[in-house]
């Protein structure tokens, strides 16, 4: 039994948790997402550099928001996302065990001390988001929307980003509603368009860039390039991007000093 499996088999043994969501073995070297509710289980966890997928989406889901006392595997992307979430208010009353540390898990209790130590584990983006930034700030306008509606064309609203994303939470999203119908149901460029920049309009100053959108896209399309800009404007305009239980929403914010300078 490995160290992660004996850690979480005393925390069931000691009634400290009830569901522990972390990773099983998958195909190949992949990895997926393992729920586990009882100390046998839990020879079934790993925890390494394959674990990609954003655990923190499960805890906003009906069969689990409800539930009592889980503990979570969590990497840096998966705790910047809880931290948001947080923030938004949607973890109320609950008990929550975080273990981190993929080569040496550790306990971590409570979204305070869970924030604290985020702070210390900032995330690089991508060589290759970097290079296709790059690649963008050198287009013109109607370059990049040429570049944008090439993308956006091979979208089959699957809404696979939107299941993906831990911040995409709402019980019921505005592409659902038919009375009145907002946006348009079948796979036209015109409702690509109006289907992405509502959500990314959503993901304004709440997007921890953890790339989950991207990853689900059965077509490629680069979508996390896009709210990846959206943070760097951010930044620039605005102010840093801290992720923390006490940060605000720049969209439902408002500084008299606040600069325009992004208006053009």
């Amino acid at each position: 039994m490995s160290n992660l499996q004996q850690l979480v088999s005393g925390l069931f043994s000691a009634n400290q948790v009830k569901l522990v969501i972390g990773y099983e073995k998958g195909s190949g070297d992949k990895r997926r997402p393992a729920f586990v509710n009882a100390p046998e289980d839990t020879e079934r966890l790993v925890f390494d550099e394959h674990c990609s997928n954003n655990l923190s989406v499960y805890l906003t889901k009906p069969e689990y928001k409800n539930a009592d006392s889980i503990g979570i595997l969590a990497t840096p992307l998966t705790i910047r996302s809880i931290i948001r979430i947080a923030g938004e208010n949607q973890f109320q009353g609950k008990k929550f065990i975080f273990i981190v540390n993929t080569s040496n898990p550790e306990i971590i209790e409570g979204i305070e001390a869970l924030s604290e130590y985020a702070g210390k584990h900032k995330l690089a983006i991508s060589p290759e988001h970097e290079a296709l930034l790059a690649k963008m700030d050198q287009m013109t306008r109607e370059e990049r929307f040429a570049f944008w509606k090439d993308q956006f064309s091979n979208c089959i609203k699957c809404y696979a980003c939107r299941a993906a994303c831990p911040m995409c939470y709402c019980s019921r999203c505005t592409v659902e509603v038919n009375q009145p119908q907002w946006i348009s149901v079948p796979s036209t460029l015109l409702g690509n368009f109006e289907y992405h920049i509502m959500r990314m309009m959503h993901m304004a100053g709440r997007c921890v860039d953890c790339g989950a959108c991207e990853e689900a896209c059965p077509l490629g399309i680069p979508i996390n390039i896009i709210t990846r800009r959206m943070i760097q404007d951010i930044e620039a305009n605005i102010g840093p991007d801290i992720i923390s239980v006490d940060s605000k929403n720049v969209l439902n914010t408002f500084q008299p000093d606040d600069k325009e300078n992004f208006i053009k």
